[in-house]
């Protein structure tokens, strides 16, 4: 006799629901959130999500609820939570009305939901726009950006409505294209009322397990409340026990589930109802109690519990009865049988069955002998072959077509099976799913004999295709590693192939940061192909163009771009022409003529719109930004980079392009003086994970960021992970930003020799590949460095000689790189070379008209930082020459009040010392900064100019050193020493500088500057 097996009782979790429950709260005012509930299997955590949904209904939210569903560690089903959720929608809502909140052309989300595609919607029908493909797109007529445009589109206009809840059950099955949406949404829909909650085994979520980026960038974004469900305690045991037997427990009962089950609810419940129906004593462990509950069960319940156990945890009722071939008669009662013995249940408004609880599932699935399984998923297979339908939308019954066909033993089968769920995954833009599918149909090739081998791809073909699916899922060795074994198996008598093999081997390297090992392969690709002119010899001195564009051979970049844009245009290769513009871009901006720059890059963009080109769009935007950059128009590069990532999003790019962008507006946003803005946009690009060359370029500016503000410890964490990433990229557009960021670090840190050394080392490293648009402000740190070392940080007269010629020899290379630039030097690199001829300056005193010169080029430049920063030297300079003090003050003040904008602390505190040196008033103190000085110059009876002295008499220096620092004369640094001493009756300076730092005078000086 069957009972009662769950608690009709809420039993404990009030701390964690009431936390959930103020989320919804929040999100009802349009701010959205995440939940994430973990925990290990049968914690409790769908009961929780279940109880808060039940919640939200009643108070008049809508709720959409979806599974990640497995199969068997073969894979899973591409966006199967989304997916369901849609299905829930459709059946409250209808059809047409799904397709009216989807908006026009609803295409994409047809690919999903095929019953869309039957709908009239006003506005339905083809794609809104022109199809912009990447490689794969282009096979599926589409973009992934536009699906989730879509969906957004649905959820968005349902939140509008009510307070969306979207609750993701079991995460730790998810694909990655459901992940990646799910990314998405939470970052698109922050400012909309839409709670995404989220279940996990915690246990299975860990280590190198997929989902766990994805849970820490969750965790990382703001908006998420995360819940770790624990063990019950004996009193919720015991709570629980008596709601479901709707008696007190017996005390000893309850200790020994206690004992057993350590608190976890399901198995609590299965230990309890496994001894009820065997009528005997607790199962001394969970897997004799799932055993024992499934081995009472009569023949035909265990035939329906086994076959819905292979085919994944559910079924759908066509199916089931496809494959078990029992008549009505016995298969409803079985069903019924399963269900009143809660095993399975009936999901609402579905005709489909599934396990109570996943770990049912896995208990039945493992207690089948071998040969049973293989019995069994060989009947699936026959049937969803058969029936297509029945395995749902068609990248849903490919996959599980593959699933069962391989878990069969079935290679033939299985490979034809796994290449068409590869090619059905890509057409519903799920390219981690696609390349499982390649991968495995690549390890059966070897196994099916070529005369039974009748599948769509060659195995060529299929390791194209998974490179390339490896390639949008940021898994850069792995497709070049395919790449290049596509490189082996191309036939050597066809050097067409074999040549746009190497082109395509070069394209992977470079995405993967790694364009010192790229170049040779473009070149081999060249060399390979037939003189005669085609369109793809074009396509190969394109893409070898593009390279040396991009490793700085400028001139060798150029001959190739004339030649291939002629053919180009010959063949009316319009495509290749577009990338060949693209290139030149490029090219004018880095050698003095960024306004034709700008204009090749709008011819490219053209082109690119007009025949759907996705990668030349995005590079025309990226390029095309750069260039108004170069041409000293930042704020419209800044424009036109943002317009360029809205359209990435929209043409399936954010993952390249779009967080290209993104580093670029982060890098001009901290030149312009938005270092908050900055420092926003790259928090949100690292929670998107970057990869290869635009995690390079994201770190760098982190770093200099960091550096810039005094964050230590950040900047060496930024370097240091860049720095894998720029290695071997073979190009000063990347290695030369990473090098700024150390060696300003090292300035501030008072390291000039270290500075130096990191500025000769990226110089050595980009030798014969420089571009002084990126090496400039090298040379200016260099000098920079060279110059503190001959003023302080060398003890010999030669050695500070030596740095002395250093700055010169570094001046005179950048002065040669200008003048070797074909067009005029950019207004940036004036600016560098001025604020580098200021810095040589200071070794003969600082020229304060140097300064003035550099901040004014600065200013032009909308550079406040390093305007800041020179108007802090000119103040110095000033200071030094002994007059003109009140243009001291004014050009210290700026600086102070620019710096401490910025929170640039270094610079802040440099102007700061130079203030309490030369007595310039920054600006009054605060209220309770005048106390705190007020008492203590009462406290130590000093005067302002002796604490100023005292501080650095606590800092070991000579009164010769001290008159240097505050710019007076010895002697009356030795007057201010004396009545110090006298004054704090101490006898000798080292007495003195124990009382300061002791008395913590440092901080009081600083008050009194």
């Amino acid at each position: 006799m069957v009972g009662r097996l769950t608690s009709p009782r809420f039993v404990g979790r009030r701390e964690e629901l009431d936390a959930l429950r103020a989320t919804l709260d929040r999100a009802a005012d349009g701010c959205g959130s995440v939940i994430l509930v973990g925990g290990e299997a049968g914690i409790g955590k769908s009961r929780l999500i279940g109880k808060l949904a039940a919640q939200a209904r009643r108070d008049g939210a809508t709720v959409l609820i979806g599974e990640c569903l497995p199969l068997g560690g073969d894979g899973e089903l591409p966006y199967a939570p989304v997916i369901g959720a849609l299905r829930s929608l459709a059946r409250e809502r209808g059809i047409d009305e799904l397709a009216r909140l989807a908006g026009a052309g609803h295409d994409e989300l047809a690919r999903l939901l095929p019953d869309l595609s039957q709908t009239d919607a006003a506005g339905a029908g083809g794609p809104s726009r022109p199809p912009f493909e990447s490689e794969a797109a282009a096979r599926s007529g589409g973009s992934q950006a536009r699906l989730f445009e879509q969906l957004l589109a649905v959820f968005t206009a349902v939140a509008r409505a009510s307070t969306l809840l979207i609750a993701v059950e079991d995460l730790h099955w998810s694909d990655r294209a459901t992940r990646d949406f799910l990314s998405f949404l939470v970052r698109a829909a922050r400012d909309e009322p839409i709670v995404l909650a989220v279940t996990y085994r915690s246990d299975e979520v860990a280590g190198a397990h997929p989902a766990l980026g994805f849970v820490h960038e969750l965790e990382r974004s703001g908006h998420a409340v995360a819940v770790t469900l624990t063990a019950f305690n004996r009193q919720e045991i015991r709570e629980q026990v008596a709601a479901i037997r709707e008696e007190d427990p017996d005390p000893l009962l309850v200790e020994r589930l206690v004992e057993r089950a350590e608190g976890n609810p399901f198995f609590t419940e299965e230990l309890l109802a496994s001894a009820d129906e065997a009528d005997g004593p607790l199962p001394e462990s969970l897997r004799q109690a799932l055993l024992l509950r499934l081995a009472t069960c009569p023949a035909d319940v265990t035939a329906v519990v086994r076959t819905i156990a292979v085919a994944g945890r559910e079924i759908e009722h066509a199916t089931l009865e496809a494959v078990l071939e029992l008549p009505l008669d016995r298969l409803v009662p079985a069903l019924r049988e399963a269900m009143y013995r809660h095993v399975l249940v009936q999901p609402p408004d579905t005709t489909k069955y599934a396990f109570r609880h996943a770990l049912l599932c896995e208990a039945a699935y493992s207690d089948l002998l071998p040969i049973e399984r293989q019995r069994v998923h060989r009947a699936l297979a026959e049937v969803i072959q058969r029936q297509p339908e029945l395995g749902g939308t068609s990248a849903a019954a490919a996959a599980k077509l593959s699933h069962h066909w391989h878990r069969a033993n079935e290679p033939r089968y299985a490979l034809h099976a796994s290449v068409e769920a590869a090619i059905e995954a890509d057409l519903v833009y799920a390219p981690g799913e696609a390349l499982k599918h390649y991968e495995r149909a690549l390890d059966l090739w070897a196994a099916v004999s070529p005369a039974n081998n009748e599948v769509a791809l060659d195995r060529v073909g299929l390791l194209r295709r998974a490179s390339e699916a490896a390639a949008m899922v940021g898994e850069s060795q792995r497709a070049i590693d395919l790449a290049r074994e596509v490189l082996r198996q191309v036939d050597r008598t066809t050097p067409v192939a074999a040549a746009l093999a190497h082109e395509r081997l070069g394209r992977r390297l470079w995405t993967a940061g790694r364009g010192v090992e790229a170049l040779p392969e473009h070149r081999r690709a060249v060399e390979l192909m037939p003189a005669q002119p085609t369109a793809e010899l074009a396509q190969v001195l394109a893409a070898e163009a593009q390279m040396l564009m991009l490793c700085h051979r400028s001139a060798e970049s150029e001959s190739r771009c004339h030649e291939a844009l002629a053919l180009a245009r010959e063949l009316g290769a319009r495509h290749v022409e577009a990338n060949v513009l693209n290139t030149m871009c490029a090219h004018f901006s880095h050698t003095g003529y960024p306004e034709r720059g700008v204009a090749a890059a709008a011819e490219a963009r053209a082109i690119a719109k007009e025949l759907g080109l996705a990668e030349e769009l995005g590079r025309s935007y990226v390029n095309g930004s750069d260039a108004l950059d170069h041409a000293g128009r930042i704020g419209e590069s800044i424009a036109l980079a943002v317009e360029g990532l809205d359209e990435c999003q929209a043409l399936g790019l954010d993952r390249w392009f779009g967080d290209c962008l993104r580093a670029e507006i982060a890098g001009r946003l901290l030149r312009t003086g938005d270092w908050d803005g900055a420092a926003q946009l790259l928090d949100e690009l690292f929670q998107k994970m970057p990869t290869g060359i635009n995690a390079g370029n994201a770190y760098a500016h982190r770093g200099l960021l960091h550096a810039q503000r005094g964050d230590r410890e950040q900047t060496w964490d930024a370097v240091t992970r860049g720095e894998e990433y720029v290695a071997c990229s073979g190009g000063s557009l990347w290695l030369a930003p990473m090098a700024e960021a150390r060696a300003t670090i090292e300035l501030w840190d008072g390291l000039p020799e270290a500075a130096g050394a990191t500025v000769d080392a990226c110089l050595a490293a980009v030798a014969g590949g420089e571009s002084v648009l990126s090496t400039a402000r090298l040379y200016e740190l260099g000098v920079r460095a060279a110059v503190d070392l001959a003023l302080g940080g060398v003890a010999d007269p030669p050695a500070a000689e030596g740095a002395g010629q250093r700055a010169d020899s570094l001046l005179t290379r950048l002065n040669g790189l200008i003048a070797a630039l074909p067009g005029p030097a950019p207004l940036r690199v004036r600016a560098i070379r001025q604020a580098a001829i200021a810095e040589r300056s200071r070794t003969a005193g600082s020229d304060p008209a140097e300064w003035e010169h550099a901040a004014c080029l600065w200013g032009q430049c909308g550079d406040r930082y390093q305007a800041a920063y020179a108007r802090w030297r000119q103040a110095e300079a000033l200071l030094t020459a002994g007059g003109e003090r009140r243009a001291a003050q004014d050009s210290a003040r700026g600086a102070h009040d620019v710096a401490h904008e910025l929170q640039a602390r270094p610079l802040a505190a440099a102007v700061e010392a130079l203030a309490r040196r030369g007595r310039l008033e920054l600006g009054e103190p605060d209220e309770e900064e005048r106390d705190e000085l007020s008492v203590a110059l009462d406290r130590l009876e000093l005067t302002r100019r002796e604490l100023e002295v005292l501080a650095l008499v606590g800092e070991g220096m000579t009164n010769r050193e001290i008159g240097s620092e505050l710019f007076i004369t010895d002697k009356t640094a030795s007057v201010h020493v004396s009545r110090i001493l006298g004054k704090l009756s101490v006898s000798n300076r080292a007495a003195a500088a124990a009382a300061a730092q002791r008395l913590g005078v440092e901080r009081v000086a600083a008050l009194a500057g």
